[in-house]
């Protein structure tokens, strides 16, 4: 289960993180721009 558990764990975090930075991140960029 230890396997299972870092591989849930990496991908859901890493993922989480990446994809709740770049929307964000994105706004930002489009805001200042307009």
């Amino acid at each position: 289960p230890t396997g299972k558990a870092i591989q849930v764990e990496g991908g859901y975090g890493e993922r989480l993180p990446s994809i709740d930075t770049r929307p964000p991140r994105h706004r930002d960029s489009d805001a200042i721009i307009e």
